[in-house]
């Protein structure tokens, strides 16, 4: 039987009051980092993407993948897919709708599944999309991003 620290944090759970605090604090603090990439991409802040998210991920494990893109090994081409996905859609903008996290205290991991609308499509098409963020903690109390997967199903994504 698993302990209420390795149960995932589903949406019927989204109250903060029925979360630990050390889960609560977590919770808020990927998904406020999640939040900070996707603005920093709106945006097209590269240098943020490049140098501050940089120290949130975990260069030696860092794995990522765009739609059909090939799976980028390094945080650097991940984010090269990123630039060349703004550079074919200018006006493309990602807005999360909701974010599910599911962490596992205990084993110091952490899944963060972000539905999200695009927009900036020609004849302003939108789609939605779902993403996947996983995360670890190093011994320090550091959570580092080790994966992030754009889902094929996103629409046009892998027409960039």
């Amino acid at each position: 039987m698993s302990t209420p620290s390795e149960q995932p944090i589903s949406p019927a759970k989204q109250d903060a009051k029925e979360l630990p605090p050390a889960l609560q604090l977590t919770r808020d603090l990927l998904e406020q980092q999640t939040r900070e990439f996707l603005d920093a991409f709106n945006t097209r802040n590269w240098e943020t993407l490049e140098t501050q998210w940089s120290n949130l991920v975990d260069h030696d494990r860092f794995t990522g993948t765009v739609g059909n893109h090939a799976p980028a090994l390094s945080w650097k081409e991940h984010i090269d897919v990123y630039r060349h996905m703004a550079h074919a859609k200018p006006n493309l903008h990602i807005k999360p709708i909701q974010i599910d996290s599911h962490i596992k205290d205990e084993e110091g991991t952490a899944e963060l599944f972000v539905f999200a609308e695009l927009t900036g499509h020609e004849g302003g098409i939108k789609t939605q999309g779902l993403s996947n963020l996983s995360w670890r903690q190093k011994r320090g109390g550091q959570w580092l991003c080790v994966k992030h997967t754009i889902l094929q199903a996103m629409g046009d994504v892998e027409k960039f």
